[in-house]
């Protein structure tokens, strides 16, 4: 299996998650970001819902470089030096 295959499995098994802790009330999908991830509400992106985090409305900046595969693969790449929750 290539890494791309794997990561639409991880991708599918995040989205799985999400919508089990919604169907169980753990999770309001309509909710701000900021409710679970206090940072996220810095520099005006405090009205962001987790609606809007899934389909890719919440007006995240795109990412400063390009990635390899297996980097697009790796948590600590996005949650670690790629990705600045506070930009």
């Amino acid at each position: 299996m290539s890494s791309l295959q794997g990561s639409g499995k991880s991708l599918k098994k995040i989205f799985l998650n999400v919508v089990m802790l919604a169907d169980r009330g753990e999770l309001d999908l309509y909710a701000p970001i900021a409710d679970y991830w206090p940072g996220f509400a810095d520099n005006g992106k405090a009205g962001f819902t987790i609606t809007n985090l899934l389909s890719h409305s919440a007006g995240l900046p795109a990412f400063s470089r390009h990635f390899s595969a297996e980097e697009l693969c790796g948590y600590v790449t996005f949650f670690g030096a790629g990705f600045d929750a506070d930009a």
